[in-house]
């Protein structure tokens, strides 16, 4: 079993899930899957049921509910507490991770052990319309810049000149848990969910561009769970 968790928050979006679900079985996946709902009836019944549906058979999926009223920055910091892998990543529910990348970003990181994390290439798609299936009529490459400089300011700099979030990255599970433990509360929107534990990552250690196709984020009607808030 590879020794990560892939985290996904989701919020009244149970195709999504049933997608992302489906494929990382299909595509061989043998990590675990930690689930962050904050759903509402039928939604949350749904999301319940497909958590149940697909641990069948082995599959190591993990489903957390939470409160409408639990803001983002907190939902993320419950997740990551309760990881229980030497590593983890993310994967919005209408993104997805490829396996093979997981592995080669693992594989990096158990031979360099003063990296925090590595990251391989994201492709962002859309189909034209907010759903989880429909011909794909677009691609985009991510440009991510390389946090890999030793300097620590430098990789904060670099980070919040573009501040394009790192989140998809394969973490030492610690480095994730420091991140999300400095976040102060309340939680600011983007600050507390994404920017300030990304600032910190990259300063707690060096970060790996590794050229493996790693990441499908789509586009169309994304962000989910980013909604609760402005």
């Amino acid at each position: 079993m590879l020794p990560i968790t892939i985290l996904i928050p989701t919020m009244n979006r149970p195709d999504y899930l049933q997608r992302a679900l489906a494929y990382y079985r299909e595509a061989g996946f043998d990590g675990c899957i930690l689930i962050g709902d904050s759903s509402e009836g039928e939604a949350a019944d749904r999301v319940r049921a497909l958590a149940e549906h697909f641990c069948r058979g082995g599959y190591r999926i993990r489903l957390l509910h939470f409160p409408r009223s639990v803001p983002l920055g907190g939902v993320w910091r419950v997740m990551v507490a309760a990881v229980d892998t030497k590593y983890v990543t993310f994967a919005g529910d209408d993104d997805l991770q490829i396996p093979g990348a997981l592995r080669a970003g693992l594989a990096f990181l158990e031979n360099e052990p003063s990296y925090a994390g590595a990251k391989c290439v994201m492709v962002e798609v859309w189909t034209g319309q907010a759903s989880p299936h429909g011909e794909i009529v677009g691609a985009y490459l991510t440009p991510f810049p390389d946090y890999d400089t030793d300097s620590a300011l430098q990789r904060f700099v670099t980070y919040s000149q573009m501040a394009l979030s790192v989140q998809y990255g394969i973490y030492r599970t610690e480095v994730c848990r420091v991140a999300y433990e400095l976040v102060p509360e309340p939680y600011l929107p983007y600050f507390g969910e994404e920017f300030i534990p990304c600032s910190v990552s990259v300063v707690l250690g060096k970060v790996k561009s590794l050229p493996n196709f790693g990441t499908v984020q789509q586009v169309d009607g994304s962000g989910g769970v980013w909604r609760r808030q402005t």
